[in-house]
Parts: structure tokens; C-alpha cells; sequence
């Protein structure tokens, strides 16, 4: 029967109809209009939708050109492919390049054993290593090459053979860590092969099984700096001080993972913070605000006080305590604190040099100054320019043993501002003074640091109140200094005129 004319409306495929839907054009117009046999018009149908393919004669379906522009558009298209392309090499080559499993599937079995056919598949899809032969299933490379693309899964098509091999599955672990459930069971409970397996691929921690986790297998993973192994350790483990304080040695973010009696336990905290200084920072709040507890911290490691947390560098108590032990940590006393007369007046009792410490506005405070000066006399440099040329701090600084860092010269200095009858009874007692301190060393028997400390204080008070007194006689009033018990100046003196 002739075929039927096309009419107007029919006389052939509208080219929008076939942009938007050439599927459908091939379809219709195939049988009756010869468009299925036009190279040029299908090969145009299969750019646009590769399912067109299967409208195309047989003679097209068996050209290479089409046949790849229609899988190159839908790897889907590659089942409706002559057979007779499969069988070339080049063009299966190609066609797996671009349908992978799907085209080797069709291949015939010598191409199927064909290295090079079966690793282009592999590449496109992993899955493809199941229609490859025996030969090449048995193939590391290919396998590995499978594993790359698609993951652990082309493992279920390699040989058996294959998976028993330590050094393959560790390669398939380093692409694919769930490649370690396919291990067999005796290296799955094998501790060294599972912490190789870790060194390769840290997330091949997931797939190891929870009762492995014993205390060498976590602390040989910690080693490897596989943290993460401690989220999967037994809470009996994470309870146990001594486990515990050998992984923070390891590295201090363990102390993270430890349990929450031995996260607040000062006793713990205090050995954690010994062992690895870093964990100072990782402390519970309570505890890095707990003064008494720092303290026994700077007492065992004194080099932490440079990590001290900043809102303990103004706690006035702890500072009290903190620097009286490590003098070091003046560095960090904050300046609200050096300006701070209460706090300085107490440190400059403990020792007056720290006077150098003291704010510019406090070394001018007479009283401070003195208080310093009385505790140690090398203390007199460090004050305020305006005191150190008041002859009455210089005396002070004389009686607590010399009169700063350079005694002697300043005692000359000081004795050249004094009146007339307080050099004298100056000169007097230190020839005084010169007798002592011979008799003293004679006694000994050799001179001693000791004399030096102890018996210019004692004859220094002598001598202020005996030149005080010397000075009062001479201008027939009782003026002059007067002195405290302690031998220190009084503030309501009027000085030599």
C-alpha cells in the first residue's frame, strides 16, 4: 500500500517541533516522510535528545558519528546502538568513554577482557568492573581505578582473592574508607593493620569496630594524632585519671574527652595542666577563676604565668600572692594595678624595689616612697626625681643601710646638705659605726654578709637620733627630725634650716 500523501499541513517535520521535541518528530514522521534515513536531519535528532536514536534506520544506528552523538547527549541512548559497533575497538573505546557500564555490558567477551577497554569504563563508571572478565577483576589497578570512581561498592565485584591482600586493601582504604568493611575477619581484628589503616585515612575510624577500641589500640591512635578515636573510646576509659593523663601528654585537647568528675577535679586539672601546659586554657571557667587552685598551678609550673587568663591578672589577692612567688609576673600586672596605691604599698613592704614598678604618680607619694626605702634602701633610686633631693628621704635610705645603689656617694652628698652639727655627729657615728662592725668581724673571725645587714640599721637609728638631737641643742628649740619607734622619720618634721 502507497504510502499516504503529505498534505499541507504534513509536507514534513517542523523544524521548531523537532528543536523542542525530536524524539516525537522522528517518531511520527519516520515511517511515512524518510526522515528516520536522513543522516543529516537524525544526526541533528540525536544532538538534541539521544533517545532519538531509537526512531533512526538500522543503517544509522550502525554509524559511529551518530551513534556517539547520541550516548555523548544520554549514555541511555547506547542501547539502542547496532551491535556491530560494539565489536570494533576504537568505537567501544569511545562509546564506554561516554556510557561506561552500560557500553561494556553490550561489548562481546574478548573486548570485556580487554585492559585498556575495561579501565575506560571503570573511569566513567565504577560499577562497569562487574561485566569486566575474571582476569581483569583480579586486577589491582583496575579494581583501584573502580574504587576511585564509585567507592568501597566496585569491591563487591573484584575477586575474593584480591580483598585477602594487606597492602590492596589499604590502598582501597586510602580512596574509600568504608573499603575496610569488606576486609576479611581476621585482619578486621588485626590492631596493626586497623591503626595502618587510620595513618591512611583517619575517617577509616568509623567502620572499625567498637569493641577494638582497647586502651594500647587508643593510645596508638592518639600517637598518630587521631583525635577523633577518643569520641569512640569506652566511657571507662575516658573515667580513668591514669589513661587520661597519658593522652593529654599526647596532646592537650584530650582533656576535652575526659569525664565530668575528672573535668572539675582540681587534682586532675592541676596534673593535667602540669603535664601539658596547654590545657590551662581548656579549663572549666570554675576553675580558671579559682585563685587558690591557679596558685597551686604557678607553684608546680612556674613558666605558666604567662598564660594566665587576663581577668585573673586583676584579682588584687591573687596578684598579692601570684608575684610574691614568681616576681616574673610583675610583666603582666596590669597598669590599673601599678597605679593601685593600696596594692603597691603592700608590695613595696614585701620589697621595696619594686618600687620600679609603681606608677610614675605613686613614686612621688612620700609615703609609699619612704615605706620602700625603709624595706630595702636601693629602693631611694627609684623615686620620684622631686623626693630623691629631699635630704630627709636620703637619711631614711642612709639608715636602712646606704642610701640606694650608690651609698657612698650619697652619704656625701647628703652630708654636704646637713647643717654643720649634724655632719659632725654624722662623722662621729660612723667612726662609731667602723668600730662596731671591726669588733663584730673580729669576734667572727672573718667578715660576714650578716654584719653588713644587720648592724648598719641599728647604728643608723643611732646615729639619726643622735644627729636629731645634736641639731635640736644647737638651735635651742626642740625641733629637727623626729623619729618613730620603727626608726623612720616622722611626716611633722621642719628639717634643717
Amino acid at each position: 500500500m502507497a504510502a499516504p500523501a503529505a498534505s499541507a499541513g504534513a509536507a514534513g517535520p517542523d523544524p521548531l517541533r523537532l528543536e523542542h521535541a525530536p524524539e516525537f518528530v522522528l517518531g511520527r514522521w519516520g515511517e511515512f516522510a524518510g526522515i528516520a534515513e536522513d543522516r543529516a536531519l537524525v544526526l541533528e535528532a540525536v544532538r538534541r535528545d539521544g533517545l532519538a536514536l531509537r526512531f533512526a534506520a538500522d543503517e544509522l544506528r550502525c554509524d559511529a558519528e551518530v551513534a556517539l552523538a547520541a550516548v555523548r547527549q544520554n549514555p541511555q541512548a547506547v542501547v539502542h546502538v547496532a551491535y556491530d559497533l560494539f565489536t570494533e575497538r576504537d568505537t567501544l573505546l569511545r562509546l564506554v568513554a561516554e556510557a561506561g557500564e552500560a557500553a561494556l555490558e553490550h561489548a562481546p567477551e574478548e573486548l570485556q577482557d580487554d585492559r585498556d577497554v575495561v579501565m575506560a569504563a571503570v573511569r566513567r563508571h565504577g560499577h562497569a568492573l562487574r561485566y569486566g572478565s575474571p582476569r581483569l577483576r583480579r586486577d589491582a589497578r583496575v579494581v583501584l581505578e573502580a574504587v576511585q570512581q564509585c567507592g568501597a561498592g566496585a569491591l563487591d565485584y573484584a575477586d575474593p582473592g584480591l580483598l585477602a591482600g594487606r597492602q590492596f586493601l589499604l590502598s582501597a582504604v586510602r580512596l574509600s574508607p568504608s573499603a575496610l568493611l569488606r576486609a576479611p575477619r581476621e585482619l578486621r581484628s588485626d590492631e596493626g593493620f586497623l591503626l595502618e589503616a587510620l595513618r591512611v585515612n583517619a575517617a577509616a575510624l568509623d567502620h572499625i569496630p567498637g569493641d577494638l577500641f582497647s586502651r594500647g589500640f587508643v593510645l596508638q591512635a592518639m600517637r598518630q594524632q587521631r583525635m577523633a578515636v577518643l569520641q569512640r573510646a569506652p566511657a571507662s576509659l575516658c573515667g580513668d585519671p591514669q589513661f587520661m593523663l597519658q593522652v593529654i601528654e599526647i596532646r592537650a585537647s584530650a582533656f576535652a574527652y575526659a569525664s565530668e568528675s575528672l573535668h572539675c577535679d582540681p587534682g586532675f586539672a592541676l596534673e593535667a595542666v602540669c603535664i601539658n601546659s596547654k590545657v590551662l586554657q581548656l579549663l572549666p571557667e570554675s576553675l580558671k577563676h579559682d585563685t587558690t587552685f591557679m596558685l597551686r598551678v604557678l607553684a608546680k609550673a612556674p613558666a605558666l604565668w604567662a598564660d594566665l587568663p587576663e581577668a585573673l591578672l586583676s584579682n588584687e589577692t591573687f596578684m598579692h600572692a601570684a608575684t610574691w612567688q614568681h616576681p616574673a609576673l610583675w610583666e603582666r600586672v596590669p597598669e590599673h594595678l601599678r597605679r593601685n596605691r593600696g596594692f603597691m604599698l603592700q608590695a613595696v613592704r614585701r620589697d621595696g624595689l619594686l618600687l620600679r614598678k609603681a606608677s610614675a604618680g605613686l613614686r612621688e607619694d612620700w609615703e609609699l616612697v619612704v615605706e620602700a626605702v625603709r624595706q630595702n634602701h636601693r629602693a631611694f633610686d627609684f623615686a620620684a626625681d622631686r623626693l630623691r633631693s629631699d635630704w630627709n628621704l636620703e637619711l631614711v635610705a642612709l639608715s636602712r643601710g646606704g642610701g640606694g645603689g650608690h651609698g657612698p656617694k650619697r652619704r656625701q652628698a647628703a652630708r654636704r646638705r646637713l647643717p654643720n652639727n649634724m655632719r659632725e655627729a654624722l662623722a662621729e657615728a660612723e667612726r662609731f659605726l667602723d668600730s662596731k662592725l671591726k669588733a663584730a668581724a673580729a669576734a667572727a673571725g672573718r667578715w660576714t654578709p650578716s654584719l653588713c645587714a644587720n648592724l648598719p640599721v641599728d647604728a643608723w637609728r643611732s646615729v639619726l637620733l643622735f644627729a636629731g638631737a645634736a641639731a635640736a641643742r644647737a638651735r635651742g628649740a626642740g625641733g629637727g627630725i623626729q623619729m618613730h619607734s620603727s626608726g623612720r622619720p616622722g611626716r611633722s618634721y621642719p628639717g634643717p634650716q
